[in-house]
């Protein structure tokens, strides 16, 4: 067959085999130049995104609310390419490249976006109150309704406590001497109502405007009531975010009242399936195991089997891809497990922290000599033959 081979050769003509190992391999560098372009196109994109979370931050105060007021609009819990474009029309103040932005907003090339991929940890932080009001009253709904009965209750035993304490009216004394007057008790009801508030809605108030008859505002709980009853039925934050914050991302109008619309909108959301299961340590031993038996080190198996993009960080998808390749399940609790803190995206700090800082002190040793790490390359390769051996690397050190 190789003397086959060798004449088929000479004669300029090629075999079905050889054929077959050529097509592969072109179709191999191919696929790995996508993966790379893909990746350069994630990391121009995340610059654009942060740009654009900046700008919803800035004229709606979270992105709990932006998602709300400004892109889903039709409380559909998912936004295409052209609803971007019509808030992006209302949203002046961000004049960044919306392809690109679309780029990282859709990571899954599904032609959607959601509100874990605009920013996974508010959409974690409302996963996590989410799946507590499901177990404990079935849905949030019922869990608003349980916080507003609290909350009647406990105005009610706070006003019968202030009347007791009241001094009562001495006969020939005007009532204007004894205690608060009637007068000045209702000058203060009215100042609570017409005080200002904190409010950053900005154009998101015409919105509300529209939605108004189908809001009905008359029926609220304060923030502080809610969180206050959230923490006596056993309600933790997560370690992601604190109550203050969840308020806030809850707080439509701005207003610091939430009404019984803030919670149903949750009873509608559908987050994806990591976010509501919890994390477990045993199964990422099992997972390190598996990885550790297949590749000498960690750092190797992130760039050959993990970040194949170079896009220095991990989405979902390409884990999901990664852990079927190893023939690893349970992929949601093992990805939960990983990214701790609920980013959205998985790093090489958090797979292999030990490579990360090694790598962290080399560039800024490369940087502090040499100016950039190309520059180092260069220096460092004495026979300019375009690649490193252990020795040149070594000699460097020495």
């Amino acid at each position: 067959q190789d003397d086959a081979s060798k004449k088929r050769k000479k004669r300029g003509r090629l075999g079905e085999a050889e054929l077959s190992r050529g097509v592969n391999s072109w179709m191999e560098k191919k696929s790995e130049m996508q993966r790379r372009a893909a990746g350069r196109k994630r990391v121009e994109g995340a610059a654009e995104l942060i740009r654009f979370k900046g700008a919803l931050k800035r004229m709606y105060g979270n992105l709990s609310r932006a998602w709300r007021l400004a892109l889903d609009v039709d409380e559909s819990g998912t936004l295409c390419k052209n609803e971007l474009y019509k808030a992006l029309r209302r949203l002046s103040s961000f004049s960044g490249d919306v392809r690109k932005l679309w780029v990282v907003l859709d990571l899954d090339g599904s032609g959607t976006t959601s509100l874990n991929e605009l920013d996974a940890p508010t959409a974690a932080a409302l996963c996590h109150l989410q799946q507590w009001c499901k177990r404990s009253f079935s849905s949030c709904s019922v869990a608003f309704k349980k916080a507003l009965e609290s909350s009647r209750r406990q105005r009610r035993i706070r006003l019968a406590k202030e009347a007791a304490e009241a001094p009562a009216a001495k006969p020939g004394l005007p009532a204007l001497l004894t205690g608060r007057s009637q007068l000045e008790s209702s000058a203060e009801q009215v100042f609570e109502q017409v005080k200002p508030r904190r409010n950053r809605l900005g154009k998101g108030r015409r919105w509300l405007q529209e939605q108004a008859p189908h809001r009905d505002v008359s029926v609220f709980v304060s923030c502080d009531s809610f969180s206050e009853w959230l923490s006596s039925a056993g309600f933790k934050s997560p370690s992601f975010s604190t109550m203050e914050q969840l308020m806030d991302m809850l707080d439509l109008e701005g207003s610091q009242k939430i009404i019984e619309a803030d919670l149903a909108f949750l009873d509608r959301w559908q987050p994806p399936i990591w976010m509501k299961v919890d994390p477990d340590s045993r199964l990422l031993q099992q997972f390190w195991q598996v990885v550790d038996s297949k590749y000498d080190c960690r750092m190797i198996a992130w760039r050959r089997l993990f970040d194949r993009d170079e896009s220095n960080c991990v989405t979902y998808n390409e884990f999901e891809g990664a852990c079927a390749e190893l023939k690893f399940d349970n992929v949601p609790v093992l990805w939960r497990t990983l990214d701790s803190d609920c980013s959205g995206f998985l790093t090489l700090q958090e797979m292999d922290p030990r490579s990360d800082m090694l790598l962290a002190q080399f560039k800024l040793w490369s940087q502090n000599k040499f100016g950039t790490v190309a520059a180092t390359f260069d220096a460092l390769d004495a026979d300019r033959s375009g690649s490193l051996n252990y020795r040149e690397f070594k000699n460097a050190f020495v």
